[in-house]
Formats: C-alpha cells, structure tokens, sequence
C-alpha cells in the first residue's frame, strides 16, 4: 500500500488533534504543525491533492 503513495493522485490525511497539540493538549506544538505542513507540501510539490481531515 505504502509503495503507491509516491503516484497517488489524492491523498487524504486524517490527523487527530492530539497529534498537533502539546502534552496537556490545549496548545498548538508548532513543530507537529510544521512536520505537517511539510509533508503536505512535499506531496503537493509531486502534483498530488492533499485533503487534511
């Protein structure tokens, strides 16, 4: 499954919000955000539609 990312056309990421929030998760963790928008970024730069759930 992993190895057709690479020539997806969609890609669809569901991420919860515990994995984009600090330890008590009531604040943002900029660094999670970035990875995120890294990676988001990175697929987009392939020609692939990101939708982020």
């Amino acid at each position: 499954m992993r190895s057709r990312i690479p020539t997806a056309k969609h890609i669809v990421i569901k991420i919860g919000s515990s994995s984009l929030t600090g330890g008590a998760g009531s604040e943002l963790n900029p660094a999670a955000v970035n990875q995120l928008v890294d990676l988001v970024a990175a697929a987009r730069g392939q020609g692939a539609e990101v939708t982020v759930v």
